[in-house]
Formats: structure tokens, sequence, C-alpha cells
């Protein structure tokens, strides 16, 4: 038997209880001196005895219900042997799709059972959700201790963004198959209207690299082509002429830039980190190509969520609440970057004294992007587009070599009958009261 909650075993201490005040009721009966006893009958002792053992059988009931109670609270969990699976197949969902892999599911099948790469570990059904991301390979490795399998053969298109936290240990016998199909992508991903031209940003990528690029168009450029409700843009790519016009179009959401306007409340203690990052909104301003203004704030009671963009609140003083970015100053030695997000989407943290050095080796105005939220959509078609994967060696977790049996045990839990002895008991200790006072 195994306990989830242990610590809850202190709690048998209590038993004590009820046998002290057990051993405390248990006293000498008084003399009573009288003047002859020749007038008083024997009585049979049968009586005396009854009432004795009444005592110690509501004493053990009571001393019963305190240990059910412990138990309870212990979450008891009894061994059930249960024989493992030869052979596990797990496969990530997207991978379902895949023509090759596919055609070889029912050979699969019938040397093993066939589960997702997800979280519980599902059976393959016909109706399966394909997610837009690909699964956190790491942190599904941990749960792989709770299948019940002598081996196990894991599909996957190793894709670098599964990677996430520390490299596991894990004991259970593993094989890692990356199906790589040297897909690439290059297609635009967002388009920015600056004047009377359009700059469009292309992502590029592939099992090695993830790049971006620009490209400057004219209005009234052939190669591009803005829909009627101005929030798109059709950009049609140079090639052959064995490809149809449909073939070769490709379209990108278009945001037209707009001046932003940031607001400082600073102390002059904080002076010279209002420089630093004045300086790096101006850097973000011309590489965007977009104008950012700084507004010296010094009412700070006085701000109005509809005159700005952002707020920089380098002050002591308590803020309150705001609908816009906000961005304050809060100390935190063991943060890993100079900003963090905070509890909401549009709440940020300073972390760190600026200088000189931290502010240009740890690139502050790349930190600001998220803060001034230019393109709040684009971090999601970033992921779905980035194909670079990770070698087998680097994606498998750390394995200790374990003697596994051929049966394992796998927890039952009790509670629902230790709920039932309980109340039995409960029963009896109140009936056994109720007798002993007639």
């Amino acid at each position: 038997m195994s306990f989830l909650n242990p610590t809850y075993l202190w709690a048998l201490l209590g038993l004590c209880i009820p046998l002290i005040i057990h051993l405390w009721s248990k006293k000498e009966g008084k003399t009573i001196k009288v003047g002859s006893i020749k007038l008083l009958q024997e009585e049979d002792s049968k009586q005396s005895n009854s009432i004795q053992l009444n005592e110690y059988l509501l004493l053990l009931l009571r001393l019963s219900i305190i240990t059910i109670v412990v138990l309870i609270l212990a979450s008891p969990r009894l061994k059930q042997e249960s024989e493992n699976i030869p052979l596990v197949y797990l496969i990530e969902p997207e991978l379902l799709e895949d023509i090759q892999l596919a055609s070889v599911l029912d050979t699969l099948r019938e040397e093993g059972e066939l589960r997702l790469l997800q979280t519980g570990f599902p059976m393959i059904t016909d109706n399966v959700e394909i997610p837009s991301n690909p699964p956190n390979y790491w942190h599904l490795a941990q749960e792989l201790e709770a299948l019940q399998t002598d081996s196990i053969v894991i599909f996957t298109q190793g894709r670098i963004q599964g990677i996430k936290g520390k490299r596991p240990t894990i004991t259970k016998n593993v094989s890692w198959v990356t199906l790589n199909h040297d897909t690439s992508v290059d297609r635009p991903l967002i388009a920015t209207q600056i004047g009377d031209s359009v700059r469009v940003t292309r992502i590029k990528s592939n099992d090695q690299m993830l790049a971006f690029t620009d490209e400057t168009y004219t209005i009234d450029s052939p190669g591009i082509a803005i829909n009627t409700t101005n929030d798109s843009v059709v950009l049609i790519q140079k090639g052959g002429s064995t490809l149809s016009r449909k073939q070769k179009q490709h379209s990108a959401p278009l945001v037209k830039v707009s001046p932003m306007n940031i607001g400082f409340v600073t102390e002059e203690v904080f002076v010279d980190q209002s420089r630093y990052l004045e300086a790096a909104f101006k850097g973000i301003s011309k590489y965007l190509g977009r104008t950012i203004t700084i507004t010296k704030l010094e009412n700070p009671k006085a701000i109005n969520d509809e005159d700005f963009d952002g707020i920089v609140w380098l002050n002591s003083a308590p803020i309150e609440n705001i609908s816009i970015p906000l961005l304050k100053y809060q100390p935190d030695p063991l943060a890993t970057s100079l900003i963090t997000r905070g509890l909401s989407q549009k709440e940020f943290y300073l972390t760190g004294l600026l200088t000189i050095e931290n502010s240009v080796n740890e690139h502050i105005a790349e930190q600001l992007f998220p803060f001034l939220d230019i393109y709040p959509d684009i971090e999601s078609q970033i992921i779905m587009s980035d194909q670079r994967v990770i070698d087998n060696t680097s994606l498998r977790p750390i394995v200790i070599e374990e003697e596994v049996a051929k049966a394992s045990y796998s927890p039952n839990d009790i509670s629902h009958w230790l709920w039932l002895l309980l109340c039995v008991h409960i029963i009896g200790e109140r009936f056994l009261a109720r007798y002993r006072r007639q």
C-alpha cells in the first residue's frame, strides 16, 4: 500500500486522545458507609461486566473512526499487478496527414498500440484534431513513465519549437524516429504601408534556418495588388510560365503605419533610464519607418488612455489601472531579460537599471517590440511557418538504465471503500452509545 499524502499519517497520534480520556474517567468507586448489610441482596455481576464490555467496544470504535479518517486524508493506493504492453507507438498528430506514414499504420497497429503524442497519450481514432503547434516533446517525455509498456517508439517531426525547458530524465526504453521531408516556407508574412510605398516582410524557413527579408513596392507596382477593403495585399511572385496566376499569388495582411505616442512619467532618479529607453524607441522608429513620439507627463493623474499608445512609468508612486500597455520599473535579480511580461498581456516590467553595456548587449530595442504591440498576430504566424528541426541526438531525453520487470503495478484507489467503512463505524458507535445509556 502507498499513500499520495503520507504527511497526514502523523494525525494518527490523535489516537492517544480517546485512550487518555478513557483512562482518566476510569476512577475507583466511592466507599459508602452503611450500618448493616444483612438486608442487602446479592446481585449477579453480569450487568457490571456488560457495561465494562460496552466501554471497551466504544473505545475501539472511536479509535477506528479516527484511523479511517486519517487514512482517507492520506489517500491510500493498493498496488495491483498488471501486465505491460510489449510495444506502443506514439505518433505526432500532424504526421497522421503524411501519406508515407499513413500507408504503414495498419502494419504498426498489428505490432503494438497506436497512440497520439499529446497529453494523456489517447488512442488514435478516425477523427483526430490536428493542433496548429507542435507538442512539447520534453514535457511529454516526462509523462512516458505512466505508460505500462516495455518499449516505446515515437514518430515525430522533431520541430525545434517542441524543445522547451530542461532536458528530462526518464527510465523508459524509447526509440525516437524523426520524419523530415525537407519542407520549406517562403511566403509574405506581413505588409506595411508607409505613405505611397508598401514594405512586404517575407519569412523563409527550412529544416536548418529561419530568416526574414523585406521588399519594398510602390502602391501602383504590378507586383502587388491591394484588395478592396484595404486590409491585405496580394503579392504576385516572379516565376516561370508553367505556373498559373493563382499558384503564383500570395496574400499578406496589410498594416497602415500611423504615428505612435508613448507617455513617460519619470522621477529624477530615473532620468538616465528614461534616456536609454527614449533612444531605443527612436531606433525602433527609424527601423520601422514609423513616427514614435515621446511625451513627458508632469501630472501623472491626468493620463488619458485615448491619447497614448503606451505608458512608461519610472516613478515610485502607485499607478491606477489603465487599459493601454504599461512598462514600469520593478527590479528582479532572477529575471533572464531586461523587460519581462507581467500577469496581464499589457503589463511589462523593467527588471533592472539600464546601462550602455546591457542596453546594447541585450538588445533593449528588440525587447520593446512586445510592449509596442505593433503586430499582435504575427507571433502565431511565425510559429506555424517555422520549419526548423533538431537532430535525434539533441532531441532525446537523458535515459537512466534501470531493470524493468515484465509485470508492473498500477495504483488502485480504495478511498470509496474507506468512506463506506467510516459510515458503518459511525452508525455502530452511535447505536452502542445509545444502548449503553439505556
